[in-house]
């Protein structure tokens, strides 16, 4: 961590808890994820790992107010060159509460950590977000979010960026237990200028990126037990590319969203058996069409990217598209106030299974992937 990133990150939390009265009720969350990945990377050649992630929160509830702090690791035991952890502080803060209208503001400061292999995407981001719900009868609900955040990387200056999104949603609930919901969601991304490598005096600049995406969601409750969803996303995206694809091989610790367009189709069913057991099943068809990622010609017996003769890697076609399936089964156990009469218990077991076609070779893979995930809430 460096002496910026201390110094901001104490400065947020020395504030935040300065406001915090002393009759302040608390809650303090801890678990942690234990799995298998059969296809870490995710490309033809399948590199098996255990993944470990344990997670810390505290948190400050108040009538109207939310101060939050929390750590994640994510470790990565034979290949660890991919680990990373996250840590962020903030603060919600309720601005009304009416019978037919809420709105909150929120501020958050987040720091990513990487190992020393990907240290380039080290970041720390500041966030200032606002929310509204309005119902403007009992059978609608109307949802709205803008964000604006900036984030800054020490060792990519060119990746610098202010990036604000606006959603709107709109739902209605139907007598037969159904509920259909609309959203559109904006995106804008702004890069800061940056010295060119080499150069004291001439500067460059990002192109600016933005995209729309829209969903569409229909749920159906089948009684008191049994519930589910279907929704449809469709993310429409002119940007000129990916800015953090600097590597042409699979792995990329930020999997950004601006790096592609296309759909995304997710069906899910849970069943509550009782009230302490539920079971869930999904699955998800989509496609990306990934922009400014040509597919290279790829020597799979050597392992090895071809080049031309002037050095550069051999380009086949100008853009990868990949289409796939994912499918999961999950079950969770939840055992309220145990050891304590505001604390919460619960195990989560969960399989997915991943299949990806491209028309890149190199990305056409399958993958599969178990875990168990604890979490233990408690207050006082």
């Amino acid at each position: 961590m460096t002496l910026n990133q201390r110094f901001f990150l104490t400065l947020g939390l020395v504030i935040s808890l300065a406001v915090i009265p002393a009759q302040a009720q608390w809650q303090l969350s801890i678990g942690t994820y234990a799995g298998q990945d059969a296809n870490l990377l995710r490309y033809y050649n399948p590199v098996g790992d255990v993944i470990l992630s344990p997670q810390a929160e505290i948190a400050y509830l108040g009538a109207r107010t939310r101060f939050y702090y929390n750590h994640d690791l994510t470790r990565i035991v034979e290949n660890d060159q991919y680990n990373y952890s996250m840590q962020q502080a903030g603060i919600d803060f309720i601005a009304g509460d009416e019978m037919d209208v809420s709105h909150y503001l929120g501020a958050r400061f987040s720091m990513r950590q990487d190992a020393a292999d990907y240290s380039y995407f080290d970041y720390w981001k500041a966030e200032g977000v606002y929310n509204f719900k309005y119902f403007p009868t009992g059978w609608a609900l109307l949802n709205g979010d803008l964000g604006i955040f900036y984030k800054k990387f020490d060792e990519e200056p060119a990746w610098n960026h202010w990036e604000s999104n606006l959603s709107l949603s709109g739902s209605v609930f139907l007598p037969t237990r159904t509920t259909i919901r609309l959203s559109a969601i904006g995106f804008l991304r702004d890069f800061s200028s940056y010295t060119i490598q080499d150069s004291v005096s001439e500067t460059d600049e990002l192109a600016s990126l933005w995209q729309l995406v829209g969903i569409v969601r229909l749920a159906q409750s089948f009684g008191k037990q049994v519930g589910g969803f279907s929704e449809f996303l469709y993310r429409y995206n002119p940007s000129e590319g990916n800015p953090y694809q600097v590597e042409i091989a699979a792995f990329s610790p930020i999997d950004d969203y601006f790096g592609y367009k296309g759909y995304r189709w997710t069906n899910s069913l849970k069943w509550k058996i009782n009230k302490q057991i539920w079971s869930k099943i999904s699955a998800s068809a989509y496609e990306n069409i990934y922009l400014n990622r040509p597919v290279y010609e790829f020597d799979f017996k050597t392992g090895n990217w071809l080049t031309d003769t002037d050095g550069e890697y051999i380009m086949l076609i100008n853009n990868r598209r990949d289409h796939g399936y994912i499918a999961g089964i999950s079950a969770g156990l939840a055992l309220p106030k145990i050891f304590n009469r505001a604390a919460n218990l619960e195990i989560i077991g969960s399989f997915d299974y991943f299949h990806n076609e491209s028309n890149d070779a190199y990305f056409v893979y399958n993958d599969r992937s178990f875990g168990l995930q604890i979490r233990y809430d408690f207050q006082w």
